[in-house]
């Protein structure tokens, strides 16, 4: 008698297969990747939304795709596709073929906050500014100050970002603006909210 093929433990079943990549309004770029049982449901998203779609078929572009969040759709059949970083959108883009545009309507639905609206061209080269200027990351988590950038949770998106010190508040909080952001409202953390990035090739000290 044959015996059922059985999950070998740490197997790995739950992969990349399809990304759906799209910027809102305002040109944030957000996405999220779908498994292969979910491709159908992914496209259909996309269609609905004006989304690109980034089919998953090389092992470079599986390393991109667990970059993002792991997607859903809502039961409107739209996706769920939180902000991202933008460089990983801008290296999963040259992958991505045109979605079908959306026939109008207001593309976000009843509890769908973050789900993207339409993808738009950059036509005006905006953001193509001079180069930022060299970041400064504090030495530990007790010296964090005015001008360092650290790691802040955005709730909505359910993920990490980097965020610049811009003023040192009561009570031992901090008011920080997203730095790949800068035109998004300053927001206030507790110190104890916020985590340290290292450059490349720098040691946490101590």
């Amino acid at each position: 008698m044959a015996v059922p093929a059985q999950k070998l433990p740490g197997e790995v079943t739950d992969l990349p297969a399809i990304v759906l990549i799209g910027q809102s309004d305002n040109e944030k770029p957000r996405g999220s990747w779908f498994a292969k049982t979910d491709r159908a449901s992914a496209r259909k998203a996309a269609a609905l939304t004006g989304m690109k779609i980034v089919p998953v078929k090389s092992g470079k572009l599986t390393e991109l795709a667990l970059k993002l969040p792991k997607g859903r759709i809502f039961s409107s059949g739209k996706a769920f596709a939180p902000l991202i970083q933008p460089k990983v959108y801008e290296a999963l883009l040259p992958h991505a073929g045109n979605a079908p545009a959306p026939k109008g309507g207001d593309l976000f639905a009843s509890g769908d906050a973050g789900a993207p609206r339409q993808d738009k061209a950059k036509e005006s080269g905006k953001g193509d500014a001079a180069a930022k200027p060299k970041e400064s990351f504090p030495p530990d988590w007790a010296r964090i100050s005015v001008g360092h950038t650290v790691l802040a949770y955005s709730p909505d998106d359910e993920a990490w970002f980097e965020a610049l010190v811009v003023e040192a508040a009561a009570d031992g909080k901090f008011v920080l603006k997203w730095r790949d952001y800068p035109e998004d409202d300053a927001f206030t953390k507790r110190r104890a909210d916020l985590a340290l990035k290292f450059p490349e090739g720098q040691k946490a000290a101590g």
